[in-house]
């Protein structure tokens, strides 16, 4: 839930004093939310069809996002991949580069991951979210699970803000 943490009034008075126009500001700050994305990763893989057992390699690439930034150049949530990053998370999680690399690449199968250029993935929007809050708050997912399998639906819903006229 927002709360507003500064709230400012500009007024304009005439010269008798009498009130002609006002402003008011408010600056809205949401709340610090708890870090979520560990809890869903093994359904994240689920409905991937990807086995759990990639779920503490994930964890890891998913560190390395960035933030979700309308200004990206490739759009959304990126990872940017490296061989010292790669290196860095085999040796975190105890397991060859070449097993980070089979990851990645059926992340990337599995729509978690999408490739744009080479050592460059952006992460699927509609599984995660890491940004401002007001940037990602309205991400949901529905999730059906019944005889037939599976049924996943996903949604983000943004407000489309206007730009300010230049006068």
């Amino acid at each position: 839930m927002p709360k507003i943490k500064e709230k400012t009034v500009e007024s304009h008075y005439s010269n008798d004093g009498e009130l002609l126009e006002q402003h008011k500001n408010y600056v809205i700050r949401y709340e610090n939310e708890p870090n979520y994305v560990k809890l869903y990763l093994d359904t994240v893989l689920y409905i991937s069809d990807l086995s759990k057992g990639y779920s503490s390699i994930l964890f890891e690439i998913l560190k390395y996002m960035t933030y979700s930034s309308p200004n990206n150049e490739h759009g959304g949530q990126i990872v940017y991949f490296n061989s010292a990053m790669k290196k860095a998370i085999a040796k975190n999680l105890n397991l060859s580069i070449a097993r980070i690399n089979q990851a990645i690449s059926d992340l990337n199968k599995g729509k978690i991951l999408e490739r744009i250029e080479v050592g460059t993935y952006r992460v699927n929007p509609y599984l995660f979210g890491k940004g401002d809050w007001q940037d990602i708050s309205e991400i949901r997912m529905k999730i059906t699970f019944n005889a037939d399998g599976k049924t996943i639906m996903s949604e983000i819903e943004k407000l489309k803000k206007t730009k300010p006229k230049l006068s």
